[in-house]
């Protein structure tokens, strides 16, 4: 057996490592973000924190689920997110009161003849009519629906599937 033989195989093994432990970690990511696409789709979303629904009105929210890889330039991780101006809101919950700021605060918004902010808003559909929000409005808070963090526990098992098949695959490739 050449002497080097060892050490080629090593340096020969890191490099099969590296690329299959890179490219693992990228299709973790895609997955990670197909299931937080999924749970942002109006679909009953399961974690150990109870069930949620996301009330889907356009496709912005689910549009705005990003991939970063590599993240912070290492090429052994990724960061799945999503930028969505309203995201953090949907994730943590809002109070009523800053739901009505924020209807209030819209550029549809009008001030009446005393000079109040109101906004109406028409009834979805066939209906006929609309409902107006003043300051005097009160809403419910909106409780947290933390799609994020779902996703996080939900994909903890298959990311280390994925990760250890990767590992299997390198050293039963040898």
């Amino acid at each position: 057996m050449p002497e080097n033989f060892i050490q080629n195989w090593a340096e020969g093994l890191e490099g099969k490592a590296k690329d299959k432990l890179q490219e693992a970690v990228k299709d973790i990511a895609i997955e990670v973000a197909e299931q937080m696409t999924y749970n942002l789709s109006g679909n009953d979303v399961s974690w150990s924190g109870g069930n949620f629904i996301v009330n889907v009105q356009t496709g912005n929210l689910r549009r705005h689920t990003a991939i970063e890889y590599p993240f912070a330039g290492d090429p052994y991780s990724a960061f799945v997110y999503n930028n969505a101006a309203y995201a953090g809101m949907i994730e943590s919950g809002i109070t009523g009161e800053q739901r009505k700021d924020m209807l209030l605060s819209s550029s549809k918004a009008k001030r009446s003849k005393k000079g109040r902010k109101y906004l109406r808003i028409p009834f979805p559909g066939d209906l006929k009519g609309f409902w107006t929000v003043t300051e005097d409005t009160k809403f419910r808070d909106q409780t947290p629906r933390p799609f994020a963090q779902a996703t996080a526990e939900q994909m903890q098992g298959r990311i280390q599937e994925q990760l250890g098949n990767a590992v299997i695959e390198v050293l039963g490739n040898k």
